[in-house]
């Protein structure tokens, strides 16, 4: 299924399904569109003159949630993703954005604090809702903290994690100045 999501993903421009700590080796058509580079660790944009990366990462859960058949994860995801940001960082980017799915932002707090190097994090899977006094909510909503919210990274660096609930229920514009 998800093979079948990703080949009739046509995003312009293409831009690749980013997770760095699974191993697609043992699902021939996810390891099919690794190779043609539909599937990356991270990616590399250019925005006037400045190098951006953006890695992505999954739940170590997935297995309990989800059904990967062949697709190992790999649960070591704190040195998976500082390894994929000195990379980068060794190769000249700027920026670094870390889009993670780890299911709660509790998860996605404890990696950033465990991290350095990245300048935001886009988490998803969880259900908080960030917000601001005076920002518009769905009727029901309890806000669990403000927008974004701020966490300190393994340098003590204050880094901004943002999320929303799934379904598009709410969605916030964020402006990222490089």
């Amino acid at each position: 299924m998800l093979a079948r999501i990703i080949r009739d993903f046509q995003p312009q421009p293409q831009a690749p399904w980013l997770c760095a700590n699974a191993d697609f080796s043992g699902e021939d058509s996810l390891n099919l569109l690794l190779n043609a580079g539909r599937i990356a660790p991270n990616t590399v944009l250019n925005i006037n003159g400045t190098l951006v990366g953006i890695v992505g990462v999954i739940t170590p859960r997935l297995p309990f949630i989800s059904s990967p058949r062949g697709v190992v994860i790999d649960t070591n995801v704190t040195n998976i993703v500082q390894t994929q940001v000195n990379n980068l960082t060794n190769n000249g980017v700027k920026i670094i954005i870390l889009i993670s799915h780890l299911q709660t932002i509790k998860e996605d707090s404890i990696l950033c604090r465990r991290i350095s190097g990245v300048d935001i994090m886009v988490g998803g899977g969880g259900s908080e809702v960030l917000a601001n006094q005076g920002d518009l909510l769905v009727p029901g909503d309890v806000v669990y903290g403000s927008y974004p919210y701020y966490v300190p990274n393994a340098n003590n660096v204050s880094t901004p994690l943002i999320t929303t609930e799934g379904a598009y229920k709410v969605c916030w514009q964020n402006d990222l100045r490089i």
